[in-house]
Order: C-alpha cells, then structure tokens, then sequence
C-alpha cells in the first residue's frame, strides 16, 4: 500500500526565490454514474462535493516543475470549486529512485518556512577579502548583486560572478540543494604550488564514493579520486561528479587560480551546509482549495496537526501526455489559507483522486 502527498516568479526583494513551470491535462470520463473520481466533505464549514462526469467536474492531471523539483499533481475542477493535492519529489539527489515505492505511508504537509534557507554572500569564501562584488544568478537570471536569501525549497543552479581586488573577473556555478534532503554531500579542496602542481581532493564526505570523473575546463581528465595534474597561471574550473554507493550522484566545482594571486573560488557545500535543523520538502503534501477567484494553500498555515490518510493507490492508466495516472483513495483534515497569516480555514474530506506521477 502506498501514500500520497501533495503538495516563472521571481521576486527580488533578496528574500524569495521561485519558479514554476505546469502542465496539466483532464481525463476524460465515459460514464459519470460509475464516478472513479470524487470527492465530499467540507470547506469552511460549507458542504464540499465533487464527482468528475457530473455537473462539468473534470478530473485533471499533471506533472510540473517548481524550483528545479518535480511536483505531481491531480486537480478535481467543476469550474467554480476546484481541489488540487500535489506531492513534492524527493531523494532528488539520486537519479534513478522511484517515487512511487518512495512516498511514505504518513504524509506531512509542506509549510514555509519565512527564514532563508540559503544566504548567498561571498563571506562564504575563505578569500572574502579579495573580492569587491557578487553578481548572483540564479537558473541564468541575475537576483542581486553581493547577497540574496532563497527562501523556497528546491534544487537551483547557482552562479557567482565574482569581481576581485584589481578589477579581473571569474564566474563559477554549482547546484545547490535547499529544503530537501541531501542523500550524500560532499566538498572539493585543493593545493597548487608554485610549479602549477595542481592536487584536488574530496573532503569531508558523508558516504562512502564509488567513483568520481574529474573535469578541468570542461574536458574529462581523470577517473581517480584524488585528481593531480600540471596546470598554467591562468583560470581553471575543476569539476568532479561524485558518484556515491548509495545511488546519489552531486558535481562540484571550483576556481583555481593558476597565478596563484588568491582569486579562487570555492564549491558552494557552505551554502548548503548553512542551515541543518530543518523539515525537509522530499515527498510533503500540498493541498490547494480554488474558490470564488481566491486560491487557499495548506503552505500558507500550520498543519503539523493535520491528517492525511491514503488508504490504497492503484494504476490507472495514461492521461492525453503519456503520464502514468494513479487512483488514490484518502481522508484529508487540513487547514488552508489564502496568505500567511491570514485567517485559516478547515476543509476535510474523503476522496478518490487521480494523480499523475512517474514511475
């Protein structure tokens, strides 16, 4: 038996970093008076029912990305009500898991957390003092200049154009994990000495490595774990894909400065590292409630009390994509609202729901 959870905007007040990109199709149903998907219950305290084939409900599903992790999605619409439940990816670290076999008997919703997540500043460099600026960009669009916070959870490219002392400039990017769990993380340290004997290692890592490709300015130099080579005075980006034994596979890059003048870069593993005592996103529900023009979300209020209950799942064939739509039944008691910190509203219900995910 399985569970389900559910769960471009940028803004640039430094605080909030988020983007979406949906698609969604319905499913057609041949005969409403066998409903396969339904739902009744209440929203604020008002009757709440919906069966998909009667009085123009539709079922629809979809596979979407919102901040680089995949969220799967299933939405019961009669175009004035609509309830949408969603489930954030998780183990996003390792490229062949299963989210189906992965998603917990207990589902626990997605919240916001209002702290950053991630502070990106160049104080996270040893070399802080040789550097007068940061452009940071993220997924190629520029956010600040010098720091920005990521409040929003997911799996983003994050890149530094650094300006140094005298005025030379040098951009490095890594991907950065926030909000979810990290399978395995690991950090790149480096010597050079005066002959351009250039050594690079991985310190500090949490599992154990069962291989790692090593690049030098994009061309893949070694298959060892500790890359040595002979390097010029000039830039060089390192890149090692670390592949760990359990599964999960994280690159890492860096600058090295060839001249020796100070201007490298570290990886980006302090950024990730900054904030440890936090729930993580990886397989949470979000519930939506779409009602007279207004959207409710259970991320905008507190539903650590909260129940979910999904008491079967089962396939139940393709949507109009191609996406493997799955028949979910389960009891929701949850609390919604339309900001945070406005006032929340109950819904409950039971349901059988359809929801589109990868298999």
């Amino acid at each position: 038996m399985k569970n389900f959870k559910i769960g471009h905007i940028l803004l640039f007040a430094g605080i909030v970093f988020s983007i979406v990109s949906c698609r969604e199709d319905q499913i057609d149903l041949t005969n409403s008076n066998d409903p396969i998907f339904k739902l009744q219950g209440s929203f604020d305290g008002q009757v709440l029912g919906l069966i998909a084939g009667d009085n123009n409900a539709y079922m629809h599903t979809g596979i979407d990305m919102e901040n680089g992790v995949t969220v799967y999605s299933g939405k019961l619409d009669n175009g004035e009500t609509a309830i949408q439940l969603s489930i954030f990816d998780g183990s996003i670290d390792q490229p062949n898991h299963k989210p189906l076999t992965s998603i917990p008997n207990q589902p626990i919703f997605a919240h916001q957390s209002g702290a950053p997540l991630a502070e990106l500043t160049k104080n996270i460099f040893p070399n802080a003092a040789l550097i007068n600026h940061i452009a940071w960009s993220i997924d190629g669009s520029l956010v600040a200049m010098d720091s920005f916070n990521i409040t929003e959870p997911g799996k983003y490219n994050v890149c530094a154009n650094v300006e140094f002392f005298d005025g030379t400039s040098a951009e490095l990017c890594n991907d950065l994990i926030v909000g979810y769990k990290k399978s395995a993380n690991a950090r790149l340290l480096h010597y050079l000495n005066p002959e351009g004997a250039l050594s690079v290692w991985i310190e500090t890592y949490s599992q154990p490595i069962n291989k790692v490709r090593w690049f030098i300015d994009g061309v893949e130099t070694s298959n060892d774990l500790k890359l040595t080579e002979i390097i010029d005075d000039t830039m060089h980006t390192i890149m090692a894909e670390i592949q760990f034994v359990n599964g999960t596979v994280r690159k890492k890059s860096m600058l090295v400065d060839g001249a020796l003048s100070g201007k490298f870069i570290t990886d980006f593993t302090a950024i990730e590292s900054q904030i440890a005592a936090l729930t993580n996103r990886d397989y949470n529900l979000r519930l939506r409630v779409f009602q007279d023009g207004k959207v409710f979300s259970s991320v905008n209020t507190n539903n650590a009390s909260s129940e979910v209950e999904i008491t079967e799942v089962k396939y139940y064939g393709l949507n109009d994509l191609g996406q493997e739509v799955y028949k979910l039944t389960a009891n929701v008691v949850a609390k919604v609202a339309e900001f945070q910190g406005s006032q929340a509203k109950d819904v409950e219900f039971t349901t059988t729901f359809g929801i589109a995910i990868e298999n």
